[in-house]
């Protein structure tokens, strides 16, 4: 797999980087990490460019989480309010997950990008939940911006020894965010107890 991905890089690595993470936020199957750092190990040898890589992949990040933000919010809606009283989604829980998305988005869309899976439907679920536009936007572009370029510049930076330290940024950077995200959920349950006590 990682061959193939190398071989198609070399080639086409700006357009590659700016198509497939375009498609990977409109949820298709696609390694956009891996091929990040594939693309940064040929910026270690010199085939590419670090900033046109970052640029590019940027791009295609932010394109590709706009496009899903608005799907969930023109379509996921009314989806939503005709069937998801089946699934558990009634009006009332969508309006307190929005509630806690325009309150803390922030924080869950900087951590989301880097849990796979997470990431694929969090633009579809802040449209759906009607998160505020305007903050969606500022926050996905940083957040993406800064996902984007940690995983080139592993690469980048690595060079042959990628894989084995990709490894490991993916067993304990999961354990790190889960710990994380612990940490802000206790943080405004004491926030909001102590506030409940005054």
């Amino acid at each position: 797999m990682e061959e193939t991905l190398f071989k198609l890089l070399t080639n086409h690595v700006y357009l590659i980087l700016f198509f497939s993470l375009i498609l990977e936020f409109v949820a298709l199957p696609i390694p956009g990490e891996t091929m990040m750092v594939l693309a940064g190990v040929m910026g270690y040898y010199g085939h590419s460019n670090y900033i046109l890589m970052v640029l590019s992949a940027s791009l295609g990040t932010i394109i590709g989480m706009q496009m899903s933000y608005e799907v969930g919010r023109r379509l996921g809606t009314k989806a939503i309010d005709k069937y998801g009283s089946y699934i558990g989604l009634t009006k009332i829980r969508m309006e307190k997950a929005s509630k806690f998305f325009n309150k803390y988005g922030n924080v869950v869309i900087f951590i989301a990008y880097y849990l796979p899976g997470v990431r694929h439907i969090l633009g579809y679920f802040s449209g759906i939940t009607k998160i505020n536009s305007k903050k969606f936007h500022i926050y996905s572009t940083i957040g993406g911006i800064l996902w984007v370029t940690t995983f080139i510049t592993v690469g980048v930076v690595l060079g042959p020894s990628w894989e084995y330290i990709f490894k490991l940024l993916h067993k304990y950077g999961i354990i790190f965010v889960i710990i994380v995200i612990l940490a802000v959920i206790f943080y405004f349950i004491y926030k909001k107890n102590r506030k409940t006590v005054r």
